[in-house]
């Protein structure tokens, strides 16, 4: 039989869950998934162009499509996230009110990151 994971009281149990919970619902926001897709891109060009760009050093239109071939297969795989979450999260016990309230933290500060652009990424691609 495989190990088992067991808990010493229920306050490391919940903590356990929450842990769980903020990590799914990273992974799952859609901010996350279009911050990861960008800077995916960012990143790729980097090894290409041998430097991090910036707002028009260089346009990102001059550069190769193969570049962007991180972002296409990445972006798509975490929108699927969202849906299947639920239902492991329920499968594990994790109470609803966790589930909730670690999403909505996650959600503003992935947003707020995203919005913010404080690496300039964002101003680089819509450039």
């Amino acid at each position: 039989m495989p190990p088992t994971l067991t808990y010493a009281t229920p306050t490391e149990r919940d903590a356990a869950a929450t842990i769980a919970v903020i990590l799914f619902i990273t992974a799952a926001s859609p901010a996350v998934a279009l911050l990861l897709g960008v800077h995916a891109d960012a990143i790729a060009a980097t090894f290409y162009l041998g430097h991090f760009p910036s707002y028009n050093n260089p346009d990102p239109e001059t550069l190769p499509g193969w570049l962007s071939i991180p972002s296409i297969l990445l972006v798509p795989t975490l929108f699927l996230w969202p849906f299947l979450l639920p239902a492991l999260l329920r499968r594990w016990g994790i109470s609803q009110s966790a589930q909730l309230l670690s999403s909505l933290v996650l959600f503003i500060f992935a947003w707020t990151f995203f919005l913010l652009d404080p690496l300039g990424v964002l101003s680089w691609i819509i450039d």
